[in-house]
């Protein structure tokens, strides 16, 4: 669906302030294309807030017409809720009640996005697409979840994030983890953050992209060299060349 096509007037609605918006008046307006929704509560507060935006706070339109394109939005589950009522001015702000009375479910929502990141299938070796993945995955999820204004423990989330890596990008990032400096005042070891822990995950996916099969094959009749281990013992002085 998209917003344009004929309005109901020349004269328009009074906004707030007295000012007068006009109407859309059978003049095309350029295409938005409006979002669409099926019935997924984690999906409901981004689906409301650009419905808003777009239609739904907009004086141009008058109710009826917002339920048109309330109910063009709509699939599935939805859409039936909505099919029984009328295009009438009174039944948008029923419609709306509606949807919102289903769908507006911060536990249903925050479940969801907790669901995704603790079953996310650990990964068995280091393809720079499933690494992507779970980047992604992660990111996504623990932002709709702040969004949502639920935060998880950080040192938790690190843990679990890297439970989920191939065995030898956790052993990467143990080795990251070693060399983090002691807190000067008790003398710990510093505890890595999601954000350290995403920003490994990136940059070792970029990596592997470049160089996806170096560390499995053997050129000519050479050893076969791990660049990622051969690099790291590189910087700590430890590296010895092949022979």
């Amino acid at each position: 669906p998209s917003v344009g096509g004929a309005g109901s007037g020349f004269f328009g609605t009074a906004a707030p302030g007295g000012v007068v918006v006009p109407r859309y008046s059978g003049v095309a307006c350029p295409d938005i294309k409006l979002p669409n929704f099926s019935g997924d509560c984690a999906s409901w507060p981004s689906f409301y807030d650009r419905f808003m935006g777009m239609i739904g706070r907009d004086p141009r339109f008058s109710p009826c017409h917002k339920l048109e394109y309330l109910k063009s939005s709509c699939t599935g589950e939805a859409a039936r809720i909505l099919s029984p009522l009328l295009l009438t001015d009174d039944n948008y702000s029923v419609g709306l009640h509606l949807l919102k009375n289903r769908y507006d479910d911060a536990w249903t929502a925050t479940a969801s996005h907790l669901n995704a990141i603790f079953s996310f299938v650990p990964l068995n070796s280091n393809s720079c697409k499933d690494l992507r993945r779970l980047h992604e995955v992660f990111t996504f999820n623990i932002l709709s979840l702040l969004n949502l204004g639920h935060e998880l423990d950080g040192i938790v989330l690190v843990y679990l994030m890297w439970s989920k890596l191939d065995p030898e990008s956790r052993e990467l990032w143990v080795r990251e983890v070693i060399l983090l400096p002691k807190d000067k005042t008790s003398g710990r070891s510093i505890m890595p953050t999601p954000d350290q822990l995403l920003s490994f995950v990136h940059f070792r996916a970029k990596a592997l992209e470049f160089v996806p099969e170096w560390s499995h094959i053997r050129q000519g009749r050479g050893p076969v060299v791990n660049l990622q281990l051969a690099a790291t013992s590189f910087t700590s002085g430890d590296y010895t060349a092949p022979e």
